[in-house]
């Protein structure tokens, strides 16, 4: 599973998972249809893979997988700096010891 932003619109509002089957694993926060608190994964699941951005901080730059265990499985667009010139594509299976890798 991958997730990063919108490389057309290249932005931190249009962030999904497997834009391209564009299915019902579809991820997406769409400023137009909806709000930064409305970020599914597998819905009719909504188990703990669900994926949805920090309600604290009602943003789109603070995203989490398996908050119940809120470790290093945290997928985020560079909530440091909080731009565009750094995005970070994160695989869920990935080998890697941090998991990042930049687009």
């Amino acid at each position: 599973m991958q997730i990063w932003a919108n490389p057309e619109k290249n932005d931190t509002e249009h962030i999904w998972v497997n834009s391209e089957r564009n299915d019902a694993e579809h991820i997406w926060v769409n400023s137009e249809r909806n709000d930064a608190e409305h970020i599914w994964v597998n819905s009719e699941r909504n188990d703990a893979e669900h994926i949805w951005v920090n309600s604290e901080k009602n943003d789109t730059v603070h995203i989490w997988v398996n908050s119940e265990k809120n470790n290093t499985e945290h997928i985020w667009v560079n909530s440091e700096k909080n731009d565009t010139e750094h995005i970070y594509e994160y695989d869920l299976k990935s080998t890697l010891s941090n998991g990042f890798h930049k687009t």
